[in-house]
């Protein structure tokens, strides 16, 4: 049965309401992705018996283009999967985090999310959005987001050949179901940090290690092998230390496309995704009658300067999106209790088109037993204090941040919780 937006919800009216950003107020906020660095990986593998086991950094499928032509069957249905890591998908990347970037506090991050709920709220600041829903934790500051999927709607809606093409054009290591990165940086004064699905890496001068790391082997003394570590998690999770981090410039993104398709349609699609996650690489597959490919296209799009285009000629989208990101944080920070320092919301876009009601974003109160958020390690950790940063702002970025954060940037018509009041 398809999830419905409001589910787990309580109240089941919202607690508050935001509108897209039309103030023009430090319109000179910058975009550009400042100290942008690779943080972790790590791999997902399947859950048995409820354990989820994941392992880091892991072992990405290595970029081996196919001959050509090559015809593939369309991608087979894909059975109805529920998200790893349920109660909080974001659990492993901060678990990851502290193996592979021990320097690095949680708690500098203004904003942890997956890139797939930037451009979510991306097409909402720009008015080009579908109803989509987020689920969100704040904790001493730090805005939590993570995605919200009907697994069983996906499933039923998946069509062409592109998981066949991307397992076509790789070479696989291990059983991982998804290889996922996380890259901070500074936007427009938050301190980000995104995590991302990654398809496969630019070969490497490592390659033969890494197969050893993927199949469970590590260097040991003479030509013996050892298995990875392994470790149980406070949350009863399998965490595995085996692979390799790959360079942030190896990352590879796989796309395909009709062969008729015009190269500006490509890059319009695969832009908005590989820029949040500092993706360089598109390796592009060209088919003809939607399961014949004839050939491949790799674009490197930072050293091309696809990256540089798509940010100038989308800065205004962009400098909305900062700014929502920062209502959210704000209003959610005040809507949660000060005795209950990490609590959960459903943030749920309605659109209004055909309507005449404008599209905004609604934030409900999740209920405690809707099951979602941090374990009470994670969430110790974020508390921890806020003076290291993991992508250090510029100087006129950090003086924004602290600017807009003494900002009241709701709109006055924007509902409170009941007993609050609104901040001198």
């Amino acid at each position: 049965m398809p999830r419905k937006l409001h589910e787990g919800v309580s109240p089941a009216w919202p607690l508050a309401t935001i509108a897209i950003p039309t103030h023009r107020d430090f319109d000179d906020i910058s975009v550009t992705q400042h100290a942008a660095r690779a943080l972790t990986s790590y791999d997902i593998h399947a859950t048995e018996a409820g354990v989820e086991t994941f392992v880091v950094p892991g072992s990405l499928p290595v970029f081996a283009p196919p001959a050509f032509p090559l015809s593939l069957p369309p991608d087979a249905p894909t059975p109805a999967v529920a998200e790893a890591f349920p109660r909080c998908p974001l659990e492993p990347l901060l678990r990851a985090l502290a193996i592979t970037a021990p320097d690095v506090d949680p708690a500098s991050f203004d904003v942890v999310t997956d890139r797939r709920n930037l451009r979510l709220l991306l097409d909402f600041a720009t008015d080009r959005t579908r109803e989509f829903r987020l689920n969100a934790q704040i904790v001493d500051g730090t805005l939590l987001l993570a995605r919200w999927i009907d697994w069983e709607q996906r499933a039923a809606t998946v069509v062409g050949a592109g998981k066949n093409w991307e397992h076509a054009c790789t070479r696989r290591r291990g059983e991982q179901l998804a290889h996922k990165r996380a890259v901070g940086y500074s936007l427009g004064g938050l301190r980000m940090c995104v995590s991302s699905m990654i398809n496969a890496r630019l070969p490497g001068d490592d390659d033969d290690d890494d197969d050893d790391a993927a199949s469970g082997k590590e260097e040991g003394d003479g030509d013996e092998r050892a298995a990875p570590e392994a470790t149980i998690t406070p949350t009863g999770h399998r965490l595995i230390r085996a692979g390799s981090f790959a360079p942030q410039s190896a990352m590879v993104q796989i796309k395909s496309c009709s062969q008729r398709a015009s190269q500006r349609v490509v890059l319009s699609r695969a832009l908005p995704q590989m820029w949040f996650s500092r993706t360089q690489q598109l390796c592009t597959g060209q088919h003809i009658n939607g399961g014949v490919f004839v050939s491949l296209a790799l674009a490197d799009l930072d050293a091309d300067g696809a990256f540089a285009d798509w940010q100038r000629d989308n800065s205004d989208h962009l400098k909305t999106l900062v700014k929502t990101l920062y209502e959210l944080k704000t209003t959610l920070t005040r809507l949660a209790l000060p005795s209950d320092a990490c609590a959960t919301f459903a943030v749920i876009c309605r659109t209004g088109r055909g309507t005449g009601v404008a599209t905004k974003l609604q934030v409900y109160g999740l209920a405690r037993d809707y099951g979602f958020g941090l374990p009470d390690d994670l969430v110790d950790a974020l508390r921890g204090t806020r003076d290291s940063a993991a992508a250090p702002a510029a100087d006129a970025d950090a003086a924004l941040h602290a600017a807009m954060e003494k900002l009241d940037l709701r709109e006055p018509s924007v509902p409170l919780r009941r007993g609050l009041k609104r901040a001198p």
